[in-house]
């Protein structure tokens, strides 16, 4: 993945809302520095906080020791794949949402993802404002799954 795949427009791009609750933790798990780097700076510019995890391996030990509203994925990782990260992110840590994404879409199954717990799904490339949303709603879709569906008034 080279850095012009990441997306056609800039970090500086004018931050989205910022939701309701406030700032948002987010886990960005990605073996490639620079993806790693620059959706970090990303999600800090857009007033939420960013650590990163270079592999699953990584980013379960974060995980042991802070809470993160969301994590946002890479699926092709040396050690521990997106996948099994997902799978153990929601055994051990169902507050917290899932992004997953890819490079690699034919090979990696969106539904496959879907099933196994991720909120969203991102392939690449894609323009840093998918990537602020994708990020939301996660959040938002988990805490409705937690929470139950009833406790969110659906408008006609």
């Amino acid at each position: 993945m080279t850095p012009e795949n990441i997306g056609q427009d800039e970090i500086e791009e004018e931050p989205t809302k910022k939701i309701k609750n406030g700032t948002l933790s987010v886990l960005i798990v990605d073996d490639e520095k620079y993806i790693r780097d620059l959706l970090a700076d990303l999600v800090r510019h857009n007033a939420h906080e960013s650590e990163t995890a270079v592999d699953g391996e990584d980013a379960l030990v974060k995980l042991s020791q802070k809470r993160f509203d969301v994590v946002l994925t890479d699926i092709k990782m040396p050690r521990l794949d997106g996948y099994n990260l997902l799978k153990k992110v929601k055994e051990k840590h169902p507050e917290t949402a899932v992004v997953v994404m890819t490079g690699y879409s034919q090979e990696f199954s969106v539904r496959e993802a879907l099933s196994l717990g991720a909120e969203e799904y991102l392939s690449k490339p894609f323009h840093t404002e998918e990537v602020l949303m994708a990020i939301e709603r996660a959040h938002w879709r988990n805490q409705v799954k937690r929470k139950g569906a009833n406790s969110y008034p659906i408008d006609d």
